[in-house]
């Protein structure tokens, strides 16, 4: 296996590593409730006990999470594209 194969792989398996935990971390963006009696609570908009504001803002923060992490899977399957031709 040459330096140019090995890095193709690691490359491509980084990618697919990557969008995985990108996916874990969208799911549990998408799961997050603060509840109003949570320490995260800042004491906004409550509804059935959910705080909307301060879940609005947790989701936000692991969505980003999410984000970079499919920044880092688009540039992995980039590198391991260029380096295949």
């Amino acid at each position: 296996m040459t330096s140019k194969d090995l890095a193709h792989a690691v490359a491509s398996w980084g990618s697919i590593a990557m969008g995985f935990a990108a996916a874990l971390l969208w799911l549990k963006a998408s799961r997050t409730v603060v509840m109003m009696d949570s320490p995260k609570s800042k004491g906004g908009f409550f509804s059935d006990d959910v705080d909307i504001h301060s879940t609005a803002d947790e989701q936000s923060r692991w969505n980003g999470y999410a984000a970079v992490a499919t920044a880092i899977t688009v540039a992995l399957q980039a590198f391991a594209t260029l380096i295949s031709s």
